[in-house]
């Protein structure tokens, strides 16, 4: 073998081991490198541990205040609506000419019970709005009202104090608080004391006495078109509220209403529209 290439050789397994050496240093860099790119995820997996688990904490804290809030909402019987509030507000300022105790007839355009939450809500921010006593009436004649609501059908009313022979009945017997500051007069027995039809006058004489005992004075009844008995209550009150329903009163029930109100000269009116 000649020397140049005995030298060529030797120069090739030279430069083979210089590669292998240099391989063997660069182990050594790659591994570290993978060691922190490791070390490195890791970190970002625990701090993106960290944040799931406090968003979860957030969620779960949110979630629940959410669900007491309903809680409380639901277990308080009243539940508290600026909507109320101002409208006792504007039969404040309807009623401001008005001395001493307001009177008012709540005719119902839509279904009593229906009527009746709403009246039920009315008397209530009518109390804590104005501070002031309030006492409701059950006058629809026929215990479907407010009296049936409150499971009140046994309890004695308007019909049992009208049903005595006295021009002047008093009705101080029937008065029953429900809660500070509100009181009911239920229906009472419409079979045992079918009430007759009462007058102006006669109206007008309840109206005054009763005014005086208490701010708000509120006589719920049903339509207007379906008992005469309504109308001496409704021309002798300082307001009548007309309670509708939206999607459930009719428009020509409506106008019917309307019509026997100008038919009576019962201009005193407001119209109050609610939705379920």
């Amino acid at each position: 073998m000649s020397p140049k290439l005995e030298r060529s050789n030797q120069e090739t397994s030279n430069q083979h081991a210089l590669e292998s050496a240099s391989a063997n240093e660069e182990e050594p860099f790659t591994s570290r490198k993978i060691a922190v790119e490791q070390a490195s995820n890791w970190a970002t997996k625990k701090r993106l541990f960290a944040v799931g688990k406090q968003a979860f904490a957030f969620i779960s804290k949110l979630a629940r205040a959410i669900v007491n809030n309903i809680k409380q909402r639901f277990s308080n019987p009243v539940l508290p609506s600026n909507a109320y509030r101002y409208l006792a507000r504007q039969i404040v300022q309807d009623l401001i000419e008005v001395q001493g105790g307001k009177s008012l007839v709540f005719s119902s355009g839509t279904d009593m019970r229906t009527n009746s939450e709403v009246l039920l809500m009315l008397s209530h921010f009518l109390q804590d709005e104005l501070s002031s006593s309030v006492l409701i009436i059950d006058a629809t004649f026929k215990a479907n009202g407010l009296t049936q609501l409150l499971n009140l059908d046994e309890r004695q009313g308007i019909m049992d104090a009208l049903s005595i022979k006295d021009p002047q009945p008093s009705i101080d017997s029937v008065i029953h608080p429900i809660k500070e500051n509100i009181s009911f007069i239920a229906s009472g027995n419409s079979a045992e004391h079918p009430v007759p039809y009462i007058s102006e006058k006669q109206a007008r004489s309840i109206i005054d006495e009763l005014t005086k005992k208490f701010d708000y004075v509120i006589f719920q009844q049903d339509q207007i078109l379906m008992d005469t008995r309504y109308l001496p209550f409704a021309k002798s009150v300082d307001l009548v509220l007309l309670h509708l329903e939206e999607r459930n009163t009719l428009i020509s029930n409506f106008d019917e209403i309307k019509e026997v109100f100008a038919d009576h000269q019962i201009y005193n009116t407001r119209y109050l529209l609610s939705e379920r």
